[in-house]
Parts: C-alpha cells; structure tokens; sequence
C-alpha cells in the first residue's frame, strides 16, 4: 500500500521574504489494486474514494481554464 500526505499551502512574508507553509490536511492511500482512498483530517470518520476521470469528464474540466487571483 502506498501512503501519501494531502497538503495545503499558505504563503507568508517573513522578515522581508516570502516563505511557504505547509499543512497536512489529511492522506491518501492507494492499494495494490490501485483502489484510492482520501482521508480528511476535517472530516473524521468520512473516508472517500477517489476515481480516474473518464474521458468525456475531462472535457468539462479543461485545464486550460483563465486562473483568477484574488488580492488582499
């Protein structure tokens, strides 16, 4: 079985530098027969089971997509 961590991230200036911040917000495990599990520290006791994307469905997320950045 493989164990992977699940991360957010948040940037921060410190001192006049920015720096990254990493935080374990849950895991996810993937067995040898490629089933996929995410566990979310958020939600105990909820496991979900994480899917490939069939092909039709990537159409209706392109990652092509104008990104937006929010300022604050």
């Amino acid at each position: 079985m493989t164990y992977l961590k699940v991360c957010s991230k948040k940037h921060i200036l410190q001192k006049g530098e920015e720096k990254t911040i990493w935080f374990q917000v849950g895991t996810m495990r993937i067995t040898e027969k490629g089933t996929k599990f995410l566990t979310l520290f958020q939600q105990p006791n909820t496991e979900f089971h994480v899917f490939d994307m069939e092909e039709k469905e990537h159409e209706l997320y392109p990652d092509d997509l104008p990104s937006i950045e929010i300022e604050m």
